[in-house]
Order: C-alpha cells, then structure tokens, then sequence
C-alpha cells in the first residue's frame, strides 16, 4: 500500500502557492485537481524550468516547481515589471519555488519544529523525468495562472 500526504501537509503549500502568485507574482492562482504522484513525473516536450528545494528535519523530502520556460518568463516579467533576460528568468523561478516552500515551512513549523530548507536549484531543459523518493508520498498540484500552467509538486516522509 502507498502512503499518501494527508491534507494538513499539503493544506499549506496550497495556501503559501496562492499567497506567492498573489504577492510575488501579483497574479491569480487557481489549482486544477491534485494528484498523488508515484515515481516521477516528465515535464512538457518544450523547454522547461524546474526549480528543487530540499526539506530536512521532521519532514525529508522536497518541494518541486516545474513551469514551460515561456510560463515562467511571463511571471518573472511579472515579478521584475519588466521584461526579463534569460538569468533572471532561472533566478526568478529559484526565487518563486523558495518562497512557496519557505511558507509552508513557516505554516508547518507550528506543529512540525526544526524543518530546514536547501537552497534552491533550478534545472532548465526539455522533457524532464523529475523523480520522486520511493519511499515519499508525493503529491502533484496543478496551479493555473492567467500566463498558464505550472506544477507544483510535494514529497515527502515524517522522520
């Protein structure tokens, strides 16, 4: 049997995703239907952008945001107020997956102390396989903004 991520994990990754686009971003979020992810998941056969963070402490595993690179110029462009070269596109969508992360780790501090963030690592390319923790239940988390899509994906295992 797999295990799932129960609702009060993933409640605040929701809720940080909405609070980013909206701050950050300065755009509309809204999640298409959340799905446990087993494995891994590939990105789109275009280019894409795919940003990791690391969790470590109570909780092991990592937070993944994928976006086709012409999503992620639009937001970052919407970030800047201008619009973006290439570096500051990698570096904005860095920027855009710490502080989703970073906000939940602040909602799932409350219950869950000690949680530690890696830095951001951001991998462009096409038709990238994002593997998954065995072990980890993951969670995909389609985000729809009025520049497009994204993903948002969740993993991880209580220690």
């Amino acid at each position: 049997m797999t295990a799932v991520l129960s609702a009060d994990l993933v409640r605040p990754f929701l809720v940080s995703a909405r609070n980013a686009a909206q701050g950050l971003l300065q755009t509309t979020l809204k999640f298409g239907e959340l799905r446990q992810c087993k494995g891994a998941f590939r990105t789109d056969s275009g280019e894409s952008l795919v940003g990791v963070i690391g969790i470590s402490g109570s909780l092991r595993g990592k937070v993944v945001l994928a976006v086709p690179a012409v999503v992620a110029r639009k937001l970052v462009a919407r970030m800047l107020g201008s619009d973006p070269e290439e570096h500051d596109v990698v570096d904005g969508v860095g920027e855009l997956v710490n502080v989703v992360a970073g906000g939940a780790k602040t909602m799932l501090g409350e219950t869950r102390p000690g949680l530690a963030l890696t830095v951001p690592n951001v991998v462009v390319g096409s038709s990238l396989l994002v593997h998954t923790a065995r072990e980890a239940p993951a969670m995909l988390i389609p985000c729809v903004t009025p520049e497009g899509e994204f993903v948002v994906q969740v993993g991880f295992r209580a220690e």
